[in-house]
């Protein structure tokens, strides 16, 4: 597949399913859970801070991405006790 043809589609991609996945962390509920909030969600989607700095989104960023080895050990936990169960 040729470059421009690739880029296309990634753009077409990404144009829809940006808006969806803003809209997803958009209304997530309040929890403890360090996930990406609409804010980080957006700026890593369009690269739009909105009223954030740029550097403090991407801290807060990068301290969610350190955090997913964790979460998903503690989702595979949770699911093989809840099967066991």
């Amino acid at each position: 597949m040729n470059d421009k043809i690739a880029k296309r589609l990634e753009e077409k991609r990404a144009a829809h399913l940006g808006p969806e996945l803003i809209g997803l962390a958009k209304n997530r509920p309040s929890s403890d859970s360090k996930y990406l909030s609409k804010a980080s969600t957006e700026y890593i989607l369009t690269g739009k801070s909105g009223s954030y700095e740029e550097g403090d989104l991407e801290n807060r960023i990068s301290n969610r991405v350190s955090d997913i080895p964790i979460r998903i050990q503690r989702l595979i936990n949770d699911l093989a006790i809840l099967s066991f169960g």
